[in-house]
């Protein structure tokens, strides 16, 4: 019986270490609209992405040459992925019901459109392969091929730094509405966006409208702690399951050994009862601390 108590409680210590990987999963957005082949890459396998399917931090969005989506943030940030582009939603951290402290998006290749939402504007930032962009509210478009990137922007401001320039951010440049920025991985320069072939009408999908998304986040941790709740009380009931057959079993030799053995195994049996408390208690103890830890997150309504 003394065995098989700490495989149970290891059960039990696992579930609550995966918890919070599994609230880290919460849905941060939806697709508004998908124009073919669009595959989201999650934990799992990659999957077609089809309008009104959820995404969350650490998603990559994958399209091929005729691919088109568009997406609505929780915070009301919208973004257009083009054709042959990928683009992970590196970081989402909230900051409030639905503003986040920091919301990072990782452009390899491809293009974008992205206008940003609620919260801070410090908080909103992509990164390239060639450079950094900051965000100052506005929308504009990113442009990837190879080591080079273009950023037009239609309304705001940005700021970029070509990842490889000179210290002291000598070579970041900043962009307003009207103009462009070209940047390799160590120089950039600001040209008239009227001086630059157009982007295709077609190579992105109308920018989602601004109508609040549905609230999502609260039931999906609610589901969430739900779920680690409903497996905690089974892994309990494994456990109880795995001991019961000892006690059986104990009890048979204790009437086969007369008065001195029940004695023994009385003993015993009172040591199991206080293992078994004890595992009962650090259970509940942990339950505890994360239901704790669920009500302290606020993840809008």
């Amino acid at each position: 019986m003394m065995k098989t108590v700490p495989a149970a409680l290891a059960v039990v210590l696992t579930i609550l270490t995966l918890a919070p990987r599994a609230i880290a999963e919460t849905r941060i957005g939806e697709a508004t609209e998908v124009a073919r082949n669009t595959l989201l890459d999650g934990p799992g396998a990659k999957r077609p992405i089809e309008r009104g399917d959820p995404v969350a931090a650490n998603n990559t969005i994958l399209t091929d040459a005729a691919g088109r989506a568009a997406f609505r943030f929780v915070d009301d940030t919208r973004l257009s992925v083009g054709p042959n582009s990928s683009v992970r939603l590196d970081k989402f951290v909230f900051d409030g019901d639905t503003s986040p402290s920091s919301f990072v998006i990782r452009a390899t290749k491809g293009l974008l459109r992205f206008s940003t939402g609620k919260g801070d504007h410090e908080a909103y930032r992509i990164q390239t392969p060639a450079a950094t962009i900051g965000v100052r509210g506005t929308q504009f478009d990113v442009k990837i091929e190879g080591a080079d990137v273009r950023v037009s922007v239609t309304d705001g401001e940005v700021v970029l730094c070509p990842n490889r320039g000179r210290p002291g951010f000598v070579d970041c440049v900043e962009c307003k509405a009207g103009f462009s920025i070209l940047s390799g991985r160590t120089r950039a320069r600001v040209v008239p966006t009227s001086s630059l072939p157009q982007i295709r009408a077609d190579a992105l999908l109308p920018l989602p409208t601004l109508a609040s998304l549905p609230t999502a986040l609260p039931g999906a941790v609610r589901q969430t702690a739900g779920a680690v709740g409903g497996a905690t009380q089974q892994a309990i009931g494994t456990a109880g399951n795995i001991a019961s057959p000892a006690t059986g079993a104990a009890g048979q030799a204790a009437g086969a050994a007369g008065d001195a053995a029940r004695g023994v195994v009385g003993g015993i049996n009172g040591t199991a009862g206080g293992v078994v408390g004890g595992i009962n208690g650090a259970v509940g103890g942990a339950v505890g601390g994360l239901g704790g830890l669920l009500g302290g997150i606020r993840l809008g309504r």
